[in-house]
């Protein structure tokens, strides 16, 4: 079985599969690097919230010393201790942190990261800054002399009697808070709390034990404790749900298989998994049609038929009407060698042909010719067959695409019953650089399948 696609098919056919392999490999990749960076950044965020967090309950430790720190006598020659504004400054300065914080969270949700990278950043050094005030208000309250006890519990005393008068108005909404509101905050939460992860989980049991905290608070009519009690425990449920509503905590997935780990890496990466999977299906099947085309258009020759038997016209006598030069004559196009051509060398005002000598008599089913031509076109010849070389009879015409490099077979089907010697080809529509042409070949009726 002789094939005259020459291999066409092998250089469209590895683009065509190789090409959208690529294109998923880099998708992939590129999943995993933006996985890897919102993995880092979301750490970050939560890392940025909890050293907020601390500092917020190591200063609140401080609270009472820094409240009574003015009472102590002051030392000789110095000033009474100012460690009640630095503790109010240092508290101002962490609310800043935390709105910061919820910018930081709109700036996630929008897709802002370089954005919210660079906040963290600043975030840092500026907790780095409030770390190093309370760590020095520390430092100062210890240094501070004796309070006198009496005058000190005096002062809280007071302190403690104004908080509860302010708060002695907001007593319903306190209580709303306390058994309505940071329950049902807690109760949205525990799911993805649950899901989330340790860091979740632990964030979850700390706004519990505050909530519990507080009702005991509201029971035993304290309503300053049940107030902060209740805040805390709003701020931390309240947190994880919108932590988890805007993918800053990622759910591992709920099964195995290949569909539910790409689920989970594009739900972390922050692509909707069907959008994922379409973009990269849709450019695949792109990359690969376009792969397939390429392939074509670099290969060399092509065609869309096969044979059986053998060429008649293969290293058959030929003689071409014209001819460039002794390395371009007509027997050039009966070598088997795609790579030689028959060139005439002069252009189609000229008539000229390529004649065949069989040999002998045969029956002709159809004869192919491989054009070429410069530039790229379309190539028409007509085929003539003879029993002695001087009586023609007209057996048909072909057009085939036909360039310097990439052609297709024309195929002539001769009429049934044709029998000849001797067959002739003759361009009638060629290129402007003259006529070339890389092979002819001849087969009997019977030796040609589709």
């Amino acid at each position: 079985m002789l094939s005259i696609r020459e291999h066409a098919w092998v250089l469209p056919g590895i683009l065509t599969i190789l090409a959208p392999v690529l294109v998923a490999f880099w998708a992939l990749r590129r999943l995993r690097s933006q996985r890897l960076a919102l993995r880092e950044l979301r750490a970050r965020f939560r890392e940025t919230l909890d050293s907020c967090e601390d500092l917020l309950g190591r200063l609140a430790l401080l609270e009472p010393a820094a409240r009574v720190a003015a009472l102590a006598p002051p030392p000789p020659g110095g000033r009474a201790s100012g460690a009640e504004q630095e503790y109010v400054n240092l508290r101002e300065s962490l609310r800043q942190v935390e709105e910061s914080l919820l910018q930081g969270e709109g700036e996630w949700q929008i897709g802002r990261y370089d954005r919210l990278a660079s906040r963290l950043s600043n975030l840092w050094a500026h907790l780095d800054t409030i770390r190093g005030g309370i760590d020095r208000l520390d430092r100062d309250l210890a240094a501070v002399g004796p309070v006198p006890a009496p005058e000190a519990a005096e002062l809280l005393e007071r302190r403690a009697g104004q908080e509860h008068e302010a708060r002695a108005g907001q007593e319903t909404e306190i209580r709303a808070r306390c058994e309505r509101e940071a329950p049902r905050l807690l109760a949205r939460a525990r799911h993805p709390a649950s899901a989330a992860g340790e860091w979740a989980a632990a964030r979850l049991g700390r706004a519990e034990a505050s909530l519990a905290e507080a009702l005991e608070a509201l029971a035993a009519g304290d309503l300053v404790g049940a107030d902060r009690g209740s805040r805390l425990a709003r701020a931390l449920a309240g947190g994880t749900v919108r932590l988890s509503e805007s993918g800053l905590l990622i759910e591992p997935p709920a099964g195995r298989g290949p569909w539910a780990g790409f689920a989970a890496a594009c739900r972390e990466a922050r692509v909707p998994p069907r959008v994922g999977l379409g973009w990269t299906l849709a450019a695949m099947a792109l990359v690969g049609a376009a792969g397939n085309w390429v392939g074509h258009r670099l290969t060399f020759r092509s065609t869309e038929v096969r044979v059986s038997g053998s060429n008649l016209a293969l290293r058959a006598p030929a003689q071409a009407s014209h001819a460039l030069d002794l390395a371009h004559t007509g027997a050039r196009a009966v070598d088997g060698d795609l790579a030689t051509t028959w060139q005439s060398g002069v252009s189609l005002a000229e008539p000229q042909a390529v004649v065949i000598d069989l040999g002998k008599p045969h029956p002709i089913g159809k004869v192919l010719v491989l054009p070429q031509a410069a530039p790229p076109g379309r190539c028409t010849w007509e085929i003539d067959l003879s029993a002695d070389s001087w009586e023609w009879a007209r057996s048909g015409k072909a057009t085939a695409v036909c360039g310097p490099a990439h052609s297709r077979w024309g195929i002539t089907e001769a009429a049934t019953g044709s029998k000849a010697r001797f067959v002739r080809v003759r361009p009638t529509d060629w290129g402007r650089s003259g006529v070339a042409v890389a092979e002819i070949r001849v087969f009997a009726p019977s030796s040609l399948v589709k």
